[in-house]
């Protein structure tokens, strides 16, 4: 009877999502970069400066040179459907909101000289985020030809955003060097 009781505790917990950290592997985005095929499909779990500008994309600095990969966020209804949901929580939206403001809001208050003398909302320069996706990488010949993630398919990697956790951004100073 105790086995029988202990077995339900744990696939109850299973169910809620007690062991999730169990199919996610923490990896750096270097170890991505390096190892694409040793995590192709996998649930991961990578921290990574996030940079937006005809899409986006997380990134770290990798030795020399700079790793990162498209962020794809699955919308509701999409086809095809997202092999999982997306967790909308306090961090996502915390998440969601800094990405909006991601190098700057608009409209802002311009000098006549197109200095900015100051954003009407916060503006963030830049924002850290620990993102846990299935990581999805297609061969370096096929990002060039275009079947690859992000703007124009030419980035190998995507990472699927299944959840974000501890998003942290940095203000962009205002005019004249002032916080």
């Amino acid at each position: 009877m105790g086995k029988l009781l202990l077995g339900l505790f744990f696939l109850a917990r299973v169910g809620t999502g007690w062991c999730e950290g169990a199919r996610t592997i923490p990896v750096s985005l270097c170890m991505l970069d390096g190892h694409p095929k040793r995590y192709n499909g996998k649930m991961v779990q990578v921290r990574g400066s996030v940079v937006g500008a005809e899409g986006l994309y997380l990134s770290s600095k990798c030795g020399q040179g700079q790793g990162g990969m498209a962020l794809s966020i699955p919308e509701e209804n999409s086809n095809p459907p997202s092999p999982f949901r997306l967790v909308h929580d306090e961090a996502f939206d915390r998440f969601s909101y800094l990405l909006g403001h991601l190098n700057g809001p608009f409209p802002r208050i311009l000098n006549p000289d197109n200095t900015e003398v100051h954003p009407l909302t916060p503006c963030y320069c830049s924002i850290q985020v620990t993102v846990i996706g299935r990581f999805q990488a297609v061969s370096e010949e096929e990002a060039r030809r275009g079947r690859g993630f992000g703007h124009l398919g030419l980035s190998p990697f995507q990472l699927i955003v299944e959840s974000v956790k501890d998003p942290e951004a940095k203000e962009c100073p205002q005019a004249g060097g002032q916080h």
